[in-house]
């Protein structure tokens, strides 16, 4: 849930500053800037995520030690690739609705209703593709396979239409 956050925070932060006047003069190409935003976030988030497991991994090495255990890895590797899946699509689907609305606010909020209670409504309705609907679909479908069109669908609606809608809007947006 963070990586989305972050990346509303990182897109929207130079709306709010005349740091944007900057940013365009020194490279008047605004779609080269979005994308290097979507990339400075997305390895960002990762490298959080991962300093994250690196710090679980070396308190789990000291608790063991301490307690004169093995430490047990089990899936590790697996939990990892779902971990950094879910931080992928978290990262550029935040990146996406932050770029397609502006407002670090207005994002905010409509990741966390999206994520929370939106994804859960979607569910209550009968005769509903739920998979197709859903914003987990795509990550999870990254993370664990299963069938390609409801996760297709899934990046459609909650990746591609607002990065379209976000580079549209970067293109025309007025830097006053």
């Amino acid at each position: 849930m963070v990586s989305p956050l972050l990346a509303i925070l990182s897109i929207t932060a130079d709306w709010q500053h005349k740091d944007v006047v900057k940013f365009y003069a020194l490279q008047p190409r605004r779609l080269v800037i979005l994308a290097a935003k979507y990339v400075a976030v997305t390895g960002f988030s990762i490298l959080v995520v991962g300093t994250a497991c690196l710090c679980g991994l070396l308190v789990a090495a000291a608790l063991a030690w301490v307690a004169n255990a093995p430490v047990v890895y089990g899936s590790f590797a697996l939990s990892l690739w779902q971990v950094v899946c879910a931080v992928l699509v978290g990262s550029v689907s935040g990146a996406a609705v932050a770029s397609a609305v502006l407002s670090t606010p207005l994002a905010i909020v409509f990741v966390l209703v999206q994520s929370t209670v939106l994804d859960l409504l979607i569910g209550l309705v009968p005769n509903v593709p739920v998979a197709y609907l859903q914003s987990g679909t795509f990550s999870s479908f990254l993370a664990e396979g299963g069938d390609i069109l409801p996760a297709l669908s899934s990046a459609v609606l909650w990746i591609v239409i607002p990065a379209a809608v976000g580079a549209r809007r970067h293109v025309t947006k007025d830097i006053a």
